[in-house]
């Protein structure tokens, strides 16, 4: 069963009992998703769990099939603290020494139903509490690398908002280029935030592109969607007035 939500979660086949979530492409976004198919399935995981046994026999000796996920504890990293180094951010990490951070991926949405400015902060701050990983630092502490989450991110930081109520069709593009590119020149990683959201607003929800930049130690093409499922969430429940919650 466990062997089945793995390949499920990843993309693959099949996995074999000892193979490694990490070495198989998973990532701290992606071990949510594990855990809440692994709880439906009544396999009350952790995030925790995925990270400190990493493989489908290692993770079965630390379930427990009475369905008790709640005494188990919430299904994220925890708020903040020391994160483990995962194989692919060793390798990243040793073999990309010059500026790390110009690592990183994006996306430019366009909802048919347009974006709630109004709603956006509220919506952003919620995904950063959610998704402990877009709060990550990393940086040289004594000659050691450490990786830890910081307990807050500044939705300040993270979010700008971009009059783009006159602009063209070609002006609007020449402007999501530009702000992309600054948005990647400021991601940060031993600072903060490693993610970047631009709201380019022309004046209504319909003429308005949102434009949400990471580094690639923190989001990858499987993640995005999960990402993204959170954030378009966030936005739904803030422009309703309601009290957001992802769970």
């Amino acid at each position: 069963m466990l062997a089945g939500v793995f390949a499920e979660v990843l993309g693959v086949e099949r996995v074999g009992v000892h193979d490694n979530f990490f070495d198989l492409g998973g990532d701290s976004i992606v071990s949510i998703q594990l855990v809440a198919r692994a709880r439906r399935a009544g396999l009350p995981l952790t995030s925790k769990d995925v990270f400190t046994r990493q493989t489908v026999a290692a993770l079965a000796e630390a379930a427990v099939l009475d369905g008790a996920a709640e005494e188990r504890g919430p299904d994220l990293l925890p708020a903040a603290g020391p994160v483990p180094e995962t194989p692919v951010m060793r390798w990243f990490l040793d073999s990309h020494r010059t500026a790390p951070e110009r690592f990183t991926m994006s996306v430019l949405l366009d909802p048919p139903g347009g974006i709630d400015a109004a709603a956006l902060p509220r919506a952003v701050a919620a995904l950063l509490d959610r998704h402990a990983m877009l709060r990550l630092r990393v940086a040289d502490v004594d000659g050691d690398r450490r990786l830890w989450t910081a307990d807050r991110e500044d939705v300040d930081r993270v979010l700008t908002v971009a009059d783009a109520g006159s602009a063209s069709p070609a002006d609007l593009d020449a402007l999501v280029a530009a702000h992309a590119e600054r948005a990647r020149a400021e991601v940060d990683l031993r600072e903060g935030p490693p993610v970047r959201v631009v709201l380019l607003d022309g004046g209504a929800p319909s003429r308005s592109r949102l434009l949400v930049v990471a580094h690639h130690l923190v989001v990858d093409g499987v993640s995005w969607r999960v990402l993204l499922e959170d954030l378009a969430a966030a936005l739904r429940q803030a422009s309703e007035g309601s009290g957001v919650d992802l769970g």
